[in-house]
């Protein structure tokens, strides 16, 4: 539909006011906006599978219109299809195998894009976008650019956050990033060791085993000696004992 002529100025009074025209543009948009999710939502659902996947991340259309979205809608306006594309972004992510991958191929981009996403106010944005990381943060050109944006500062932010999904995706990325060499002294720096202590601790006591695991893993890959230099301890004697407290009262029940 063409939309509403403009208005004009008759003999230097007020133009009438069309007053329709405003909703009938909110309806046109809200409709458009409604579809795309749908669409998104189709796309996710057959990325599911790995033979559909396989199609869907060699298309250089579909990529670039998932960049777009990103770029162009924010969680304040488009909330549902921010949070659809971000989580069809994470099922196609997951199949770094497959041949031309064009989602992975703009991963560096896709930083930049889901960054802003992880210190929202919206919990389930926050929570697709850690898990979308958890995959992007396999690679070490990905891990360069989010530390370039300071995004593991934020997933070290994110380790206070009271939603389980948040909290285990972030571990999994903040394992990932310590396990990199490069990354992994900056990582060790500030508060960051002790909030993952801290999380340790607080999953041991709370009985959450799987959440646990990661959290020792990225602590581990925090601690790793490197043979070939002389590495200052990471964890501060009251750290050590609250995480040596936890795993043994963990163990002891």
């Amino acid at each position: 539909a063409a939309p509403p002529p403009p208005l004009h100025l008759l003999g230097g009074g007020a133009a009438e006011e069309a007053p329709h025209a405003p909703l009938k543009m909110d309806a046109r948009r809200a409709g458009a906006l409604d579809v795309l999710v749908k669409l998104v939502r189709v796309i996710g659902n057959l990325a599911i599978s790995p033979e559909a996947a396989t199609q869907l991340v060699a298309s250089r259309l579909l990529a670039g219109t998932f960049l777009a979205l990103l770029s162009e809608h924010s969680v304040d306006d488009s909330e549902e299809l921010v949070l659809n594309v971000v989580s069809t972004i994470s099922n196609l992510t997951f199949y770094e195998g497959a041949k031309d991958n064009h989602i992975l191929l703009g991963r560096r981009v896709l930083v930049g894009c889901l960054s802003p996403l992880l210190l929202c106010g919206q919990e389930d944005a926050v929570a697709e976008a850690a898990r979308c990381f958890g995959n992007l943060s396999r690679y070490a050109d990905v891990r360069q650019e989010m530390a370039a944006r300071r995004v593991d500062a934020a997933l070290c932010i994110l380790l206070d956050h009271s939603n389980s999904a948040v909290l285990y995706s972030a571990a999994g990325v903040l394992m990932n990033i310590a396990a990199d060499e490069a990354h992994r002294d900056e990582l060790s720096q500030h508060d960051n060791v002790g909030r993952v202590v801290d999380a340790l601790a607080h999953a041991l006591y709370g009985g959450e085993a799987s959440l646990a695991v990661i959290l020792l893993k990225a602590l581990f890959n925090l601690c790793a000696a490197d043979a070939a230099k002389s590495r200052r301890a990471v964890l501060t004697p009251a750290q050590a004992a609250v995480a040596r407290d936890a795993i043994a009262d963990y163990l002891s029940t």
